[in-house]
C-alpha cells in the first residue's frame, strides 16, 4: 500500500507480512507449552502407573518414561513392536 503524506510517499507493508513473524513466534510459544504439558503429563503417568500397577514395578522409571513418550516406534511391555 502506498500514500503521499506531506508530500512523501509513504509504502506500507501489508498486514499479512507485518503480522506473519509475530504469528509465527507465538505459535512456536504454544508449541513450547504443549511439549513441557507432554512430557510432565508422561512423568505423572509413570509415577502412577509404578505405583499402583505390578506389572511395571521391574521397569525402570527413565525406561517406563522413554517408552511412553516414544511415539515412532512403539513397544509393549514385554519388548515385541507395536503395529502403527
Amino acid at each position: 500500500m502506498t500514500f503521499i503524506l506531506n508530500g512523501t510517499v509513504v509504502e506500507l507493508l501489508p498486514k499479512r507480512v507485518a503480522v506473519a513473524p509475530i504469528i509465527a513466534f507465538l505459535i512456536r510459544i504454544f508449541d513450547a507449552f504443549v511439549g513441557v504439558r507432554r512430557i510432565e503429563a508422561t512423568r505423572q503417568t509413570t509415577q502412577n502407573l509404578k505405583a499402583t500397577n505390578r506389572d511395571f514395578a521391574n521397569i525402570g522409571y527413565h525406561d517406563l518414561v522413554q517408552r511412553l513418550f516414544d511415539d515412532r516406534s512403539p513397544i509393549y511391555l514385554d519388548g515385541s513392536q507395536a503395529s502403527k
